[in-house]
């Protein structure tokens, strides 16, 4: 198996101690803060052994569709209600202020980024660019960051919008004030090649022509242009303010796809010319979003400005952001603890759920925590194009060793959510209880792993010819608890099949290259369940990165079930070709079994105002509604 080298680390330890020195003011006015660096510190030994289970700790409960702040899923056997998202269409986004607060102007503020952004021609083919470069981008409509309701779509680049009788074309008014940053008026033009991108981007000449293109360069690992693609049946601008998508079908997941921050809308007037959206080349980082692209130190920090020509009158409220990515732990919940950074720019943090507890504990009532989730999972992704994984008896037998519970109370102190392949408690899904049933998720008892799923998985292994001594590597990306999560894998594989397991920890981005390039046996990674709907409970089985990573070939009644789910509008009927998906994906060799869906903390210090929890984990990035 090839391995990735790392960069030459005496240039990675001289980099942040260079900036050292620079100072930010942070909320307007305030004394200068010295910028947060990271600090490396030795990786974890990859044989240290995992300690077992609190027997005392809970069973994890099923989720609601969103958290509030502070509050904790309940147990309940009847589904909470699901939107429909069938909002009424909103101009902009209406404040919700506190009585008595006036919205306050200025401040540089800085945010903490869990990684540096991929440098892939697109910000939105991966999400550690999607979090850092989401305030530079608009999109035609948005999650309304002002509430926190969960089907509450607003306006953004488009002012106001209708859908068809026959629910299939959605016409949208622009706003006329819009302006790129260099700029150059934008216009319906700028959305009709973004779709054109989106349907075929080698289609395009200026894309056709660039051999270098990536497949996440073309949109083939983001799940919602794939979904577009599915839907799409044609578009056009018949005026300057004027774009109209017409799907082949009425289908109720369609316009939350609009909302969503991964597909930001790129300026036309240059990616013709093939001058795409890159954090190799800033001079083409243009937008229409409400803050502008200043400068980017790689591995450092991202640096963007106000945008005074934003068309959303008195928006943004802050000067300007500066996002410094901070991935050593350490490092992390040092710049909390003193204010270097005052918020995270998304949920994902790299802290644990008790490390984010311990600076809220810390610091009292000078930070909060504002809950998120589920959103993503956790998955164990196996590359079926090399072994083991390319037989799928190990890939069913790995799925029955994983001890999820084990991982829900160390990790995540009970807050994850159980990891069958549609997630449980949903109106569209199943009840927890079914969940600890499955094969591969139940207990002989409360901390103890099934014996028989055990044991059939040991017969599994050895009629394969992967019996006690195989080696293993399994690679994780130095980000979130991907690492722990490989460390506890490691000691299940070892204790139950007696394997002989490294973890090979590697840098986010080198990471997530490496996964793209098939470099790797068995990886820890996440993927996003992007809504809380039926279309987006199974479609990630379907398209996005893991079936490209992994190379597993989904099982065509599952394909087939995800057409039908999105164009089907009765929402039992939705239902229940959900759980007949869920029983198809139980029953085979699945190559990104799943241990728990997330629930995450952002931390938010409290001079931070009008923060609301959001959707989902592709929304509300932009933070042209918050002030300090």
């Amino acid at each position: 198996m090839r391995l990735l080298r790392f960069r030459n680390p005496l240039l990675w330890l001289a980099a942040p101690l260079a900036l050292v020195l620079v100072a930010a003011i942070a909320c307007g006015g305030e004394d200068p803060t010295a910028v947060p660096t990271n600090t490396p510190v030795p990786a974890a030994p990859t044989d240290t052994p995992v300690p077992a289970p609190p027997t005392d700790t809970p069973e994890p409960p099923p989720p609601t569709a969103t958290l509030a702040p502070g509050e904790t899923p309940q147990p309940t056997d009847t589904p909470a209600p699901q939107p429909t998202f069938t909002p009424t269409p909103t101009a902009v986004p209406t404040p919700t202020l506190e009585p008595g607060i006036e919205p306050k102007y200025g401040g540089q503020v800085p945010m903490h980024a869990y990684s540096a952004p991929l440098l892939y021609h697109s910000p939105g083919s991966s999400y550690q660019s999607v979090v850092s470069a989401s305030p530079m981008w608009s999109a035609l409509l948005q999650f309304n960051p002002e509430t926190p309701e969960l089907d509450d779509i607003s306006g953004d680049l488009a002012e106001t919008w209708e859908v068809s009788e026959d629910g299939r074309t959605y016409t949208f008014h622009l706003h006329d004030n819009v302006v790129w940053h260099d700029g150059t008026p934008f216009t319906s033009d700028d959305l009709s090649y973004n779709w054109d991108y989106y349907i075929c981007p080698t289609c395009l000449p200026a894309f056709y022509a660039d051999e270098t293109l990536q497949p996440n360069d073309l949109g083939e690992h983001n799940r919602t242009i794939g979904q577009f693609r599915g839907l799409h049946e044609r578009h056009e601008a018949p005026d300057r303010n004027t774009f109209k998508v017409t799907s082949k079908f009425a289908s109720p997941g369609m316009l939350p796809l609009f909302a969503l921050d991964d597909t930001p809308i790129f300026p036309k007037h240059l990616a013709s010319q093939g001058k795409f959206q890159n954090f190799r080349t800033p001079e083409n980082l243009i937008g229409t979003g409400p803050f502008k692209f200043v400068e980017y130190v790689e591995d450092i920090k991202i640096e963007q400005e106000r945008n005074d020509d934003y068309y959303i009158e008195g928006r943004p409220y802050f000067d300007g952001i500066t996002h410094f990515i901070l991935t050593d732990k350490n490092a992390i919940i040092s710049a909390y603890k003193t204010g270097q950074v005052l918020m995270g720019n998304a949920a994902v943090n790299n802290l644990s759920i008790a490390e984010s507890l311990q600076i809220i504990d810390e610091l009292g009532d000078k930070m909060r925590a504002v809950w998120i989730g589920p959103s993503f999972n956790i998955t164990t992704m196996m590359n079926t194009r090399v072994e083991p994984a390319s037989n799928p008896d190990v890939r069913k037998a790995i799925n029955l060793v994983m001890h999820r519970q084990e991982a829900i109370n160390l990790l995540t102190g009970g807050r994850g959510v159980m990891g069958t392949p549609v997630p449980p408690g949903f109106s569209f899904s199943f009840p927890y209880e079914t969940a600890v049933s499955f094969p591969g998720f139940r207990e002989d008892s409360e901390g103890v792993k099934s014996a028989e799923d055990i044991a059939m998985a040991q017969s599994l292994v050895q009629g394969a010819g992967y019996g006690p001594g195989y080696d293993l590597t399994i690679t994780c990306r130095k980000v979130i608890e991907y690492c722990d999560v490989a460390l506890i894998l490691k000691d299940q594989l070892e204790k139950w099949l007696e394997w002989d397991v490294t973890v090979r920890q590697m840098e986010s981005a080198a990471g997530a290259q490496a996964y793209n390039d098939g470099d790797f046996q068995i990886a820890i990674q996440a993927n996003s369940f992007t809504l809380p709907n039926p279309d987006n409970a199974v479609v990630a089985y379907v398209r996005g990165q893991m079936p490209l990573r992994t190379g597993w070939e989904v099982p065509d009644r599952v394909k087939t079930l995800v057409d039908e789910i999105s164009m089907e509008l009765d929402p039992e009927e939705a239902a229940n070709k959900v759980r007949e998906a869920n029983s198809i994906l139980l029953e085979s060799p699945l190559a990104w079994p799943v241990w728990y869906y997330t629930v995450r903390a952002q931390l938010i210090d409290q001079r931070i105002r009008n923060f609301h929890p959001y959707t989902v984990q592709a929304s509300s990035k932009r933070h042209a509604h918050i002030w300090c």
